[in-house]
């Protein structure tokens, strides 16, 4: 929109603007006011435009010089120099185009505003946003153009869309008899209204005639407004016929994922608006065979002697499935430290299918010892089947201690303060595999213990000792294990010296008094 500024405004403006800076003395270039289109004034003060969610509105804006008109000194955009508005919305706001072209200013002496530019926003949820001048940004222009955003600024007010489904009520007619029963045709219409947004579309809301008998046929009107929002109403319309209608209804739901895996009860009950029930067949068990879409029938006879039949289908599975263990045989032994193999679990079934097969425990145990595996396989119809192997985990097999130490009952005679070379061999039991790196030593130890405990045990004393470190050692050159083990300096003591082992169950031990 245009306004007409009298020589009172171009004062106060310009007064404004050199305070601010925004214009300097003649010869300089002036700063350019960037205006929205909003209101007829050209003012500093937030305009407002109002919206709702996911609705564009749009928003002119155009520059007016501060002083002269057009392309005049004054105006910093022109066809060589064209200046660009950007145009950062606060977050939640799209804009499009972000950045509007400028080539020329507005005379504020036509009615018409000049060089307008049009940017549309898009808020993606209801509120207030705040377009200040941190919100626009200029570049291009004349050179040492500078630009004024106050009456740029304004305010852009979102409220949220219709959020009331449209109403629906329904218009029954016919001739009701007793126990909401019609005894004629029934016309079923519908009132459909949004008095926000209007209706949209509907579904299943032409009126409709019930012409023939029935215990319950089920019409909904379904409609969606010009919101997007949907509602919907049923009505349920009962027509009295002459034969009784009959259920038949099992003593539970299927036993799993929709099968039956042992005996089930049906039960017939009838329903007759007229007439009443006479009798209906005794309750149905049944146990089997097994088989697909069973079905089991029966009936019941109103005081008319209508006769109504009702039946249940459904499916039954009561045999488990054969299970087997793949990947290992029963008994079969590994050397402790090999790997176990990939054990398998295999199932099969002929109806409902196989649902699962698990491998207990896992992952396998590999400590020494014998382990049991079980493996346990589940049909579609929840019937189960386990079966269970065994298998050895072997100890390593000890070759030591080797000469000159001696193993018990003899007790070994060294010198106080000597060092004693402790040799051993370890072997993989059932591949006989020569072990020979030492962190399969768990633990080495020396225990001091009661010399009385080795009483009367055969003594053997040794001659040959070793000197050096105590680090333990595979010797590749003898193919064994050594430890140099520095005996205490400790004369008529005793000792107890443990090698213990990572398979967890393997050790050796040798006696020592020291003379």
């Amino acid at each position: 929109m245009m306004h007409n500024w009298n020589g009172r405004e171009r004062s106060v403006l310009l007064a404004a603007l050199l305070v601010t800076g925004m214009v300097t003395t003649a010869g300089m270039t002036f700063a350019d006011n960037v205006v929205n289109n909003i209101d007829t004034t050209i003012d500093p003060d937030l305009e407002t435009v109002t919206t709702t969610v996911g609705t564009p509105v749009s928003v002119g804006f155009y520059i007016r010089p501060t002083t002269g008109s057009g392309d005049a000194p004054g105006c910093n955009a022109t066809g060589s120099n064209p200046a660009y508005l950007t145009i950062s919305p606060p977050a939640g706001v799209s804009v499009s185009p972000t950045t509007l072209t400028f080539v020329g200013c507005d005379s504020p002496d036509t009615p018409v505003i000049e060089g307008l530019q049009t940017a549309t926003f898009t808020a993606s949820s209801a509120g207030t946003y705040n377009f200040t001048t941190g919100n626009f940004s200029m570049s291009g222009g004349k050179p040492g153009s500078q630009w004024n955003f106050a009456n740029a600024q304004f305010t852009l007010i979102v409220t949220a869309t219709d959020t009331t489904p449209p109403e629906i009520t329904p218009n029954i007619s016919g001739t009701l008899g007793n126990n909401g029963w019609y005894t004629s045709n029934v016309t079923v219409s519908w009132n459909v209204s949004d008095p926000e947004s209007g209706i949209a579309s509907t579904s299943g809301c032409d009126p409709t005639t019930i012409n023939y008998d029935t215990t319950g046929v089920t019409l909904t009107c379904t409609a969606t407004n010009g919101a997007g929002l949907s509602s919907s109403k049923s009505v349920t319309i009962k027509r009295d016929a002459t034969a009784p209608t009959v259920t038949a209804t099992p003593d539970r739901g299927p036993d799993h994922n929709g099968w039956y895996n042992h005996p089930l009860t049906i039960t017939f009950t009838g329903e007759d608006a007229t007439s009443g029930i006479a009798a209906c067949d005794s309750p149905v068990t049944y146990s089997g065979p097994d088989g697909e879409d069973i079905t089991v029938t029966g009936s019941c006879t109103d005081n008319a002697g209508n006769v109504g039949f009702g039946s249940y289908t459904f499916d039954y599975d009561a045999t488990p499935p054969t299970v087997s263990i793949g990947g290992i045989s029963d008994g079969q032994q590994f050397d402790f430290g090999d790997p176990l193999p990939e054990v398998t679990c295999n199932a099969t079934d002929n109806l409902s299918g196989v649902e699962s097969c698990t491998i207990s425990p896992s992952p396998l145990p590999t400590s020494v010892g014998t382990h049991t595996i079980t493996a346990t396989a589940k049909d579609n119809a929840g019937n189960t089947k386990s079966t269970s192997i065994t298998y050895t985990i072997k100890a390593w097999t000890i070759v030591g201690f080797k000469p000159p130490v001696d193993n018990p009952p003899l007790v070994n005679v060294v010198k106080n303060g000597s060092t004693v070379p402790l040799k051993f061999e370890v072997f993989k039991t059932i591949s006989g595999e020569e072990l020979t790196d030492p962190s399969i030593v768990k633990q080495l130890k020396a225990q001091k213990i009661d010399c009385s405990t080795l009483d009367g045990s055969p003594t053997d004393e040794i001659e040959l000792t070793a000197t050096g470190g105590t680090s333990l050692r595979y010797d590749w050159t003898e193919g064994q294990f050594i430890y140099n083990w520095k005996t205490p300096t400790q004369k008529d003591t005793c000792w107890k010296v443990t090698i213990e082992f990572q398979d967890g169950y393997s050790s050796i031990r040798a006696y020592f008094r020291l003379k």
